[in-house]
């Protein structure tokens, strides 16, 4: 099962951590996981933000992250960029430094395919596909669920 950390959360939902540089890299190199991370583009500037609050926070951190991508290829497998917004997707996708990341964008769909075909499946479709990663944001899968692909979750902790 893939396991990966919903916006660098481990334990429980922290909004004081989620989506920061610091604790994406916690993740990858100590718990050595994958990262589902949100990311919008707006006048010419990223952010790394689930709210749209664009301020120099969310700037600089998206601006540590792009960096770190940029230069470290090979964690490009262990990151799921959830694009806030189409310029973001569309971004991402015109630079071919990060053609091997997991792009994804979706609202209230079923599921939809990040760029290099996993299945990520929507919160309120659990049940539809056993071949699809889960964002669980109800802890409802546990730990022996083999048939799931992939797990996306504030509890990640639950799982290593």
């Amino acid at each position: 099962m893939i396991l990966i950390s919903h916006r660098g959360n481990i334990s429980s939902k922290n909004l004081s951590i989620e989506n920061r540089f610091n604790q994406i890299k916690l993740c990858l190199f100590e718990y050595k996981i994958s990262v589902e991370i949100d990311l919008w583009y707006i006048n010419n500037t990223f952010y790394l933000t689930h709210d749209p609050i664009f301020d120099n926070s969310s700037k600089e951190e998206a601006n540590n992250l792009l960096e770190f991508i940029y230069n470290n290829p090979h964690y490009h497998s262990n990151l799921f960029v959830h694009c806030k917004n189409k310029d973001a997707f569309i971004k991402m996708q015109q630079n071919n430094r990060f053609k091997f990341l997991n792009l994804f964008m979706h609202e209230d769909d079923p599921f939809t395919v990040t760029t290099t075909g996993f299945i990520w499946a929507h919160p309120k479709s659990f049940q539809e596909r056993k071949d699809s990663i889960f964002v669980d944001i109800n802890n409802i899968i546990n730990k022996n669920d083999r048939e799931i692909l992939g797990i996306c979750t504030d509890h990640i902790e639950r799982f290593l």
